[in-house]
């Protein structure tokens, strides 16, 4: 199972109690409900979230998800 949040979610909260390895960035972008900057939002709330799960959240976990064959 992968999650994609809402991007005024607490995705820092979300990944310290569920893990690293089920939430994807994602964003409706240009839509209001994406804002018009929702890698600034998700970054607002990712204090003490560690690099390798912010790269998980950004990139490796849609890679997991697709398959190897987009790495």
């Amino acid at each position: 199972i992968f999650v994609t949040p809402f991007v005024r979610e607490d995705v820092g909260w979300l990944i310290q109690e569920c893990g690293d390895d089920i939430m994807l960035f994602s964003s409706d972008f240009p839509h209001p409900e994406g804002s018009k900057d929702p890698i600034r939002h998700f970054e607002d709330t990712m204090d003490g979230v560690s690099v390798t799960a912010r790269d998980r959240f950004y990139e490796d976990n849609f890679v997991e998800m697709m398959g190897a064959a987009l790495a």
